[in-house]
């Protein structure tokens, strides 16, 4: 079972990076920039 919860923390941990470094970013298409969602913008680092 330690196995298990070792794996979803790290899964976690992947998919909370992923969010800071998709908030801190800007879309590259000219024409269309997503609104990014209120729970996600306190991992803003501006």
């Amino acid at each position: 079972m330690k196995g298990l919860n070792d794996s979803v923390a790290k899964l976690n941990n992947i998919a909370l990076k992923l969010v800071k470094q998709n908030v801190n970013s800007a879309c590259f298409w000219i024409s269309h920039q997503p609104k990014v969602p209120d729970a996600a913008k306190k991992f803003r680092k501006f």
